[in-house]
Formats: structure tokens, C-alpha cells, sequence
């Protein structure tokens, strides 16, 4: 039978088990019933109050107008990013949709790698906040938001030719090498 609420802890701890074995505790401010409501599946684990407990609990009518609301908020976000984004404008709205719902989001911290020279050519990267490092023979320059990279190398067919750091805080949108080429972005940046 699948479950149809959304627990989340307000306070106490509980423990979780799958077939009688504590595999997590959870306290204040986490949650659980989600994979249940999600996939419309039973539940895969039991979960029991160590002590006092107190949580908030949320229909599946509730939970899922909530998912759709921000699904929908993000989707029209991105949609306003890709029209920002010069060398896009000539796709339809159909397409910058198809495109938003197919982006990925990634977060970065200050010096993480995110892009290798000589790695493959998988995923075109649009940055949506912060600043990004790009270095190619001991030279660099910075990409910030509204900026994108990864293009050069997936129209080619080769491996990455630069290395890009984070250089501040950064959250990038991400498209698969597939989605960039099924979607219509690769048309757009070959014809350019």
C-alpha cells in the first residue's frame, strides 16, 4: 500500500531502520516519507521516535503542489537566464523550455575544479551566480554570471582544451553533451 504523507521533524530524534537495522537518526529540521509519495511506493523504511517527538506532516496533495509550484518557478527562472544568454536567441519559448527542464544545477566552492584540460566533452556549462577561472596556457580570464562555457570543445567532438575553477562561490546550470545536441542549443552555437 503506498503512504500518503510527508514527515517532517520538528523536534526529538527518530531513528530509521530497514529489516530491524538502525540505519540513520534523524532530528530537527529533516524529513522523511518523500521517496513513498515520490515514486508512489510502499514505504522502504520504518521509522520510530527515540524520544519526545514532534513533526509536522503533509498530505500528498500538499507535498506534490509544492513540487510542482517550485518545479515551475525554477523552469520559468532558467527560461529568463537562457533568453539572457546572447548566442541562444534565436530558439523558440517551446525550446528555451525544453531546454530549462533538461538543466542540471551544480554548486561549487571557492577552488573547486570544474572542468579538467583533456577531460571529455560532456556537459555545457551556463553560470547562473559567482565567477568562474578559466585557464589555458598559463593565461586566465573570469566568467560570471549570465557567461557560459563548454561549447567549443562539444560542437568539435574533442576533449576539453582549458581548465575552469571556481573562483568565488558557483552555481552552474549544466546541459548534457545529448540534451545540448537533441534540444537545439547545438544548432544554435554551430550556426554562430
Amino acid at each position: 500500500m503506498a503512504s500518503n504523507e510527508f514527515f517532517i521533524i520538528a523536534e526529538g530524534t527518530f531513528a530509521v531502520s530497514i529489516d530491524n537495522t538502525e540505519v540513520a537518526r534523524l532530528t530537527c529540521g529533516r524529513s522523511f516519507g518523500e521517496i513513498a509519495l515520490l515514486y508512489n511506493c510502499p514505504r522502504t523504511a520504518t521509522v520510530k521516535s527515540i524520544d519526545h517527538g514532534l513533526l509536522w506532516v503533509m498530505d500528498r496533495i500538499a507535498f506534490r503542489r509544492i513540487l510542482m509550484t517550485d518545479a515551475m518557478r525554477r523552469r520559468q527562472q532558467y527560461v529568463e537566464f537562457l533568453k539572457n544568454v546572447p548566442v541562444l536567441r534565436p530558439l523558440c519559448d517551446y525550446e528555451y523550455t525544453l531546454l530549462a527542464d533538461a538543466l542540471e544545477l551544480q554548486s561549487y566552492n571557492p577552488g573547486d575544479h570544474i572542468m579538467c584540460k583533456g577531460d571529455r566533452a560532456e556537459h555545457f556549462f551556463m553560470v547562473l551566480k559567482g565567477t568562474v577561472l578559466v585557464e589555458k596556457d598559463g593565461e586566465s580570464y573570469e566568467l560570471r554570471e549570465g557567461c557560459h562555457f563548454g561549447d567549443f570543445c562539444l560542437l568539435r567532438g574533442i576533449r576539453r582544451v582549458v581548465d575552469v575553477y571556481a573562483k568565488t562561490q558557483v552555481e552552474l546550470a549544466t546541459l548534457s553533451a545529448n540534451d545540448f545536441f537533441e534540444l537545439g542549443a547545438g544548432r544554435v552555437f554551430a550556426s554562430t
